[in-house]
């Protein structure tokens, strides 16, 4: 199933979702919680041998960390949300992985700090996104500010802050 394919399906889902609601059957809040865990075990990563299946599941990963039901800072919203983020990078969808690695980066920030390892992965994707959207300026700098990060907390030769050093452009020697 393409991208294209899931698309109605999940109009399909919000009709049936609906349905169930106005029936009573589900508690809207419990619901949606327990798609967004669903989607957060079954989505996979942006290996392209996967391909095929992210593509199918990234309209319901939309829908689902689109919605406001959903508490922003819930765990599994967050893993789902930086999957979602890396299968579009991988699909060469700047733009919509550019907003999902923006709203990832300030949720980090937010809830693990700075210089959290995964803020600092986060701000590393985010700036690959604009690199490959053209803003070298904005990559550099990010780039620069999460070399710092990494500098400060896990050394200069660990290999994360080499990767980062390499992709500033200041690879060493």
């Amino acid at each position: 199933m393409t991208g294209d394919m899931a698309s109605p399906l999940c109009g399909s889902c919000k009709a049936v979702t609906f349905t169930m609601l106005l029936d009573g059957f589900v508690h809207p809040k419990r619901f949606t919680d327990a798609v967004v865990e669903r989607l957060e075990d079954v989505f996979p990563d942006d290996d392209h041998n996967n391909r095929s299946i992210w593509r199918a599941y990234l309209p319901h990963a939309r829908c689902v960390l689109e919605s406001r039901l959903v508490d922003q800072d819930q765990q599994s919203r967050m893993s789902l949300l930086w999957r979602y983020a890396t299968c579009l990078s991988a699909d060469g969808r700047w733009d919509e992985a550019e907003a999902a690695y923006v709203e990832s980066l300030e949720i980090e920030k937010r809830e693990l700090g700075a210089g959290h390892p995964d803020t600092l992965t986060s701000m590393n994707n985010l700036a690959f996104t604009w690199k490959s959207q053209g803003r070298v300026d904005d990559a550099i700098n990010l780039m620069e500010e999460c070399v710092t990060l990494r500098t400060q907390i896990i050394g200069i030769n660990h290999p994360n802050t080499s990767a980062s050093h390499y992709l500033d452009g200041r690879e060493s020697d």
